[in-house]
């Protein structure tokens, strides 16, 4: 069975969680938070469970610690009760793989826990793929070649991208719908011979959306956060 490590504050929020995805997964609670954060280091976890109430202000920091941890690849998932959109906002930035609220009933977070492992199920196999088909965009990291399927066509073609346009676009397709900032999508351009600025991100954008119209959909501008990728199939 799956494991989940939830960090609570309040005993009948783990309950509930407990009692929802009870024949899904095993539920580990821990009301202190840098046991939490010791426990995700080892990774022995499906996902990481932070539950933030309005009135309370360890969630959120909590949340904001393990996003930027670099030794915990754990998916996140919020556990939520009235929090303002503001911090939800936060929270995606951040790069957690999903909010679910508390007030839901139970059937509604079993069914948002069983879509979130299926999820995690197929990003780990695309992970270890060498090519991936995805909606409109075909992408063959042995010879770093992308292939793109333009609206009313049903065939793919081949468009030339740079290095970093290439590591860009396999990026943002792979973590589709999730928000990054221009600072995390350098930290993830950065290393090698590759050197990229802030400012420069934007240009790079910039080129990539000149190469498709689908491209140029696809990519959205979320303005004072950074940008987000979807499909519009």
């Amino acid at each position: 069975m799956e494991k989940i490590l939830v960090f609570y504050e309040i005993p009948k929020d783990l309950l509930k969680l407990e009692v929802a995805v009870d024949s899904l997964c095993e539920v580990i609670g821990e009301t202190n938070q840098q046991e939490f954060v010791k426990k995700a280091i080892e990774n022995e976890f499906t996902f990481l469970v932070v539950c933030c109430r309005e009135s309370e202000i360890n969630g959120p920091i909590l949340v904001k610690k393990i996003c930027e941890n670099q030794n915990i690849e754990t998916p996140i998932i919020v556990y939520e009760s009235k929090i303002s959109k503001s911090i939800k906002l936060k929270f995606l930035q951040y790069g957690v793989l999903d909010i679910v609220s508390l007030d839901d009933d139970s059937d509604n977070i079993f069914l948002r826990f069983q879509i979130n492992l299926k999820k995690k199920k197929y990003f780990n196999n695309v992970e270890n793929a060498s090519i991936i088909k995805k909606g409109n965009f075909k992408i063959d990291f042995q010879t770093n070649n992308v292939q793109v399927r333009e609206e009313g066509s049903d065939e793919f073609k081949k468009i030339e991208l740079t290095q970093i346009e290439f590591k860009l676009l396999s990026y943002f397709i792979r973590n589709e719908k999730k928000i990054f900032t221009r600072e995390q999508i350098v930290d993830f351009l950065g290393g090698g011979d590759i050197v990229v600025s802030e400012r420069a991100i934007d240009v790079h954008i910039s080129s990539l959306r000149k190469k498709s119209k689908v491209i140029r959909n696809a990519i959205q501008t979320i303005y004072g956060l950074g940008y987000k990728f979807v499909q519009a199939s």
